[in-house]
């Protein structure tokens, strides 16, 4: 199998996370997923949950303890809501060109004590090796502990990479990189190269978000960096994905483990 690239396209750039409502930014994943298609290469495609799924997350508290009324309600709520923005995902990706197929982790992956079990790698591999597009997102899956627990794409990108030593894994945002402060802060400066003993500044950004933003991003970004080069950039920009696909030099920042 030719080696393919990880593509992470945030809640933050597909979706409008300050919205009270889930909202697909349609034009932002169609001109990003464009880029993807673009490269001409054998791509994993993933995507967040923004506000399809951290608003409610953040509601209920679900995931952070026992199941009760109201976080069992909330199971079926979030991955309805899920299905929603993957159509939306699927169709766009399709239009661009990509050969997109769907890989539902919420029942074939349980964590337990933090670790998971069950992650379709060897289905992955096959639709690779098929030509063809796999696309996972963040999602809830099964834990004895909690009933149900929270698994962000940032995660499921770094487990692809270690089994699937890609030539490269993105993470696509809505800002260029890490910064040394919040980026909306004077002066901010984006750092070209981070390692984990960098001081960094995270902004708490818009609307909910249950997976640590830029912090919680880093701690899989420097796992994934073990097995690939690892970029943060910002898919906003035109071209930037794509060039950095290409192998190109792009603004953003590198992610050293």
């Amino acid at each position: 199998m030719t080696k393919p690239a990880l593509v992470k396209l945030g809640g933050s750039l597909v979706t409008d996370k300050g919205a009270s409502d889930p909202t697909f930014r349609r034009g932002n994943a169609r001109r990003a997923l464009a880029e993807v298609a673009k490269a001409e290469i054998p791509i994993v495609l993933l995507h967040g949950a923004g506000s399809f799924a951290h608003p409610i997350v953040a509601r209920t508290g679900l995931g952070s303890g026992p199941l009760d009324s109201k976080r069992r309600e909330a199971v079926g709520e979030v991955l309805a809501s899920l299905a929603t923005l993957s159509a939306h995902m699927l169709e766009a990706a399709h239009g661009a060109g990509l050969r997109p197929v769907p890989v539902p982790l919420h029942l074939a992956v349980r964590q337990d004590s933090g670790q998971l079990e069950g992650f379709p790698f060897a289905e992955v591999s096959d639709l690779l090796d098929d030509g063809l597009t796999p696309v996972l997102h963040g999602t809830l899956v099964r834990d004895p502990a909690t009933g149900w627990a929270i698994l962000s794409a940032d995660r499921i990108l770094a487990e692809l990479a270690s089994e699937l030593t890609p030539r490269v894994a993105l993470f696509a945002t809505d800002v260029d990189g890490a910064y040394d402060r919040d980026p909306a802060q004077p002066g901010a400066r984006l750092l070209e190269r981070v390692r984990p003993d960098t001081l960094l500044g995270h902004g708490s950004g818009r609307g909910a978000d249950v997976t640590g933003r830029m912090a919680g991003k880093l701690e899989w970004a420097f796992a994934a960096a073990h097995h690939c080069p690892t970029l943060v950039v910002n898919g906003l920009e035109r071209g930037r994905i794509l060039d950095a696909l290409r192998g190109k030099s792009v603004v953003s920042s590198r992610i050293e483990a």
